[in-house]
């Protein structure tokens, strides 16, 4: 359900932050040095939502069939 609006999100960003990226203008010198940790930070937050949130997840909810022998989920309040 995370995965196409991150991807979306993530993708938006990157296409609108390559002029920057790729310009030799004036201001260039300037602006990469921005530019650069802002997409890396775009990169590795996806990363680390779509892989590593999830991994954590199953880690958790393994240990808790584990130790209790079921796993408690708390009902959607709509």
């Amino acid at each position: 359900m995370r995965v196409r609006p991150k991807l979306m999100t993530v993708m938006a960003d990157m296409i609108g932050l390559m002029p920057i990226l790729l310009a030799t203008g004036v201001g260039s010198d300037v602006m990469k040095p921005i530019t650069i940790p802002f997409v890396f930070g775009l990169i590795t937050s996806t990363l680390f939502v779509l892989i590593v949130l999830p991994v954590i997840y199953q880690i958790v909810k393994e240990r808790e069939i584990k130790k209790y022998g079921k796993v408690e989920f708390l009902e959607n309040i709509d």
